[in-house]
C-alpha cells in the first residue's frame, strides 16, 4: 500500500471532472486501454469525478473526442507539480537555498568570546592570548583545538592564571579563568613623612604610624610636615601613616543663562525591529516614513537562542521617539540654585569620594545681558596628607 502511494507521488495524479452524455462508455473504454483510474464518483448533475495519473492523460485525450466528453482538470497531487510550483518560484527557492547555506556558514563561525573571573588581570589580556591561539570572531569552529589543548595555551600565554575553562556555546566562546594568589606583601618599611598637599585649616589628625606635628585649627600649606616620620629620639624613623583632614575653599564662577532651550519627549513613538547578522541590521519590521522633525533612537538588543544554543543572530529593538525643545526663562533664583548644583558637582569631583562638602556661599552675582554670572565659595572638608620619602 505505502510503495503504490509513493509510486503515485513520484508519478503524479490529477483529480478530473468529466461531463458528456457517454460517461459509462469513457470508463470501459479507459479500462480496456489500461489506464489507471480510481476514485470514481458520479455526481447527481451527471458529471462524474475521478483520479488519474498524469501520465495518463494524453493517453485519455483520444477516449473524450471518442465520446463527445469535456474534461475539466482539479487538484494536483505529485512530485512533478511540486517540481513545476517550484521552478515558477525559482527566485524564491534559491533564495531558501542560499539562506539555508548562510545560517550554516554563520552558525559554523565564532561570533562573540566572553572571559569571566577576571579581577586584577583585564580581560583584554586573556582575549589577546586567546586571539594568538585561533580563538576570535569569525573563526571556523570546527578547526578550533580540543577544549584542554586551548586551556593549556591560553594558560601557557598568560601565567597570572591558575585555571581556565573554555565552553563553547553554539557560535559563542566562554572563557572562565581564576587568578593565582598573589604571595603576601610585606608592609611598606621605607621611612617616609607625610606633608600636605592642598592649603587648609586642620579639621582632624589620624595617626597611625609616626607623629603628628599639626592640630586642630591650625592653617598649612602646600608642603607642610603634618606627620612626621622620625620619632622622638632623633634616631629612629618609621614609614608615616595616617588621614590628615583639612578644611577647603574652592571658588567657582559660572555663568547660567536665563533663557534657555531644554529638550523633551512629545509622547509620540514608533517602533522599528532588525535582524543583525554580525555588525550589520537588516530591517525586518517597521517600515514607516519618518515624520518626526526631531527625534531620539533608543535601541534594545536580545540574544536568539534555541535552548541553550545561541544564534549567531541578534534581534534588536528600536524606539524612535520624537522630541520637541521647550524655551524656557529661568527666574533670578531659579539660575541661582542651578549654579549651587553646578558649583557642587565640580567640587565633589575634585574631593574624591572621602572628601564631603560642608557648606556653599554665593559671593558675589549680577544679572547682564540676560545671564546670571555668579562666584560661588564651597568649603569642604578632605584628606590632604601626601607621602614623601626621606
Amino acid at each position: 500500500m505505502l510503495s503504490r502511494f509513493l509510486i503515485d507521488f513520484y508519478e503524479g495524479y490529477v483529480v478530473v471532472n468529466v461531463t458528456g452524455n457517454r460517461l459509462p462508455s469513457l470508463v470501459n473504454l479507459a479500462n480496456q486501454e489500461g489506464l489507471w483510474i480510481r476514485d470514481i464518483v458520479y455526481r447527481a448533475n451527471g458529471s462524474i469525478q475521478m483520479t488519474i495519473l498524469r501520465s495518463d492523460i494524453r493517453r485519455l485525450i483520444p477516449l473524450l473526442r471518442q465520446t463527445n466528453s469535456k474534461i475539466h482538470f482539479g487538484k494536483r497531487t505529485g512530485l512533478p507539480f511540486l517540481w513545476q510550483r517550484a521552478w515558477r518560484r525559482k527566485m524564491f527557492l534559491a533564495g531558501a537555498v542560499l539562506f539555508l547555506g548562510l545560517l550554516y556558514t554563520l552558525t559554523s563561525l565564532v561570533w562573540s568570546v566572553e572571559v569571566e573571573g577576571t579581577k586584577k588581570i583585564s580581560p583584554e589580556t586573556v582575549l589577546a592570548a586567546a586571539d594568538s591561539i585561533g580563538i576570535h570572531r569569525g573563526t571556523w569552529i570546527a578547526k578550533l583545538p580540543e577544549k584542554e589543548v586551548l586551556r593549556e595555551q591560553i594558560m601557557d600565554k598568560v601565567p597570572e592564571l591558575s585555571w581556565v575553562g573554555v565552553s563553547i556555546q553554539g557560535t559563542h566562546v566562554r572563557i572562565r579563568v581564576v587568578e593565582k594568589i598573589p604571595a603576601v606583601k610585606p608592609l611598606p618599611s621605607n621611612p617616609q613623612n607625610i606633608i600636605a598637599m592642598k592649603k587648609g585649616i586642620i579639621e582632624r589628625v589620624l595617626v597611625q604610624k609616626g607623629i603628628p606635628t599639626v592640630q586642630k585649627g591650625q592653617l598649612v600649606n602646600p608642603g607642610d610636615l603634618v606627620i612626621s616620620g622620625s620619632l622622638g629620639d632623633g634616631k629612629t624613623s618609621v614609614h608615616a601613616q595616617g588621614v590628615v583632614e583639612a578644611r577647603i575653599w574652592y571658588t567657582t564662577q559660572l555663568t547660567i543663562p536665563l533663557n534657555q532651550v531644554r529638550k523633551r519627549y512629545t509622547g509620540e513613538q514608533y517602533a522599528k525591529e532588525y535582524l543583525v547578522f554580525g555588525s550589520l541590521p537588516v530591517q525586518v519590521w517597521g517600515y514607516r516614513t519618518n515624520t518626526f522633525s526631531t527625534f531620539e533612537e533608543q535601541a534594545d538588543d536580545q540574544e536568539l537562542r534555541i535552548g541553550s544554543y545561541k544564534l549567531p543572530v541578534t534581534w534588536r529593538h528600536v524606539n524612535v521617539k520624537e522630541t520637541a525643545e521647550d524655551r524656557i526663562t529661568l527666574t533670578a533664583d531659579e539660575a541661582k540654585k542651578e549654579a549651587l548644583t553646578r558649583s557642587s558637582a565640580d567640587v565633589a569631583a575634585k574631593i574624591g569620594e572621602t572628601g564631603r562638602i560642608v557648606s556653599q556661599k554665593v559671593l558675589h552675582e549680577r544679572i547682564e545681558r540676560g545671564n546670571l554670572y555668579i562666584k560661588v565659595l564651597t568649603e569642604a572638608i578632605e584628606d590632604i596628607g601626601k607621602s614623601q620619602p626621606f
